[in-house]
């Protein structure tokens, strides 16, 4: 099984690196370069996003036919896991085979983000500064309408100190695919998550292992 990380806002390239390290020997871990994806933390847009999606969705389509095709996953954390998402849904609308998981790790669900930008409407902290990668993020983040669910199932994760999630709605992550949804809630904050990823990281090696003993 492949599996293919998306960094973070402002996140390294190589946030994952030490933890894939340790991974069983089938399993091949790829992270993500994409030159759009780092413009979304600094000058988001939907243009950008868009962009982001397909480049996404490109490069793992292209990673995935020159290996022959195959089981794959997606991981990504923040706007990392929003991009993954959004790829996922991307990579169905062209036909092509969707993630069998999907990891996602501080963000809220999709329709949550919209207002979790807009203090005024009280469903978000009403200070951005506390969390900016997901302010901007939802800023420019439009989720497109009339899209079923993806087929791949999804792992939520957060920190229950993270000021920008919505920890008691995450179980909402469950209405984007029509398999199964487990959530983990930690104690970490949003911010601090790389002092965080292993702890985190180790659920999602041992999902992959019980998930997909062979591939």
């Amino acid at each position: 099984m492949r599996l293919f990380g998306f960094p973070h806002c402002g996140g390294q390239e190589n946030i994952y690196g030490a933890w894939s390290r340790g991974l069983p020997s089938r399993f091949r871990f790829e992270t993500v370069e994409l030159k759009e994806a780092s413009r979304l933390g600094w000058n988001p847009s939907s243009q950008a996003w868009t962009q982001a999606v397909e480049e996404a969705g490109i490069y793992i389509a292209s990673a995935m036919d020159g290996a022959g095709g195959g089981v794959y996953g997606l991981i990504g954390h923040c706007s990392g896991g929003l991009l993954a998402f959004e790829a996922s849904h991307w990579l169905k609308a062209c036909g092509m085979q969707e993630p069998a998981h999907l990891f996602v790790s501080g963000c809220s669900p999709p329709h949550l983000l919209q207002a979790q930008a807009r203090p005024d409407l009280g469903t978000g902290p009403s200070d951005p500064a506390l969390f900016p990668d997901a302010c901007r993020m939802a800023e420019a983040y439009r989720m497109p309408s009339g899209r079923g669910p993806l087929l791949s199932r999804l792992s939520v994760f957060a920190g229950r100190r993270d000021p920008g999630v919505h920890v008691d709605s995450l179980a909402e992550w469950g209405r984007y695919t029509a398999r199964i949804c487990d959530v983990h809630i930690g104690e970490g904050e949003h911010a601090g998550w790389g002092h965080d990823a292993d702890h985190w990281l180790q659920f999602v090696q041992m999902i992959m292992e019980r998930e997909y003993p062979s591939s």
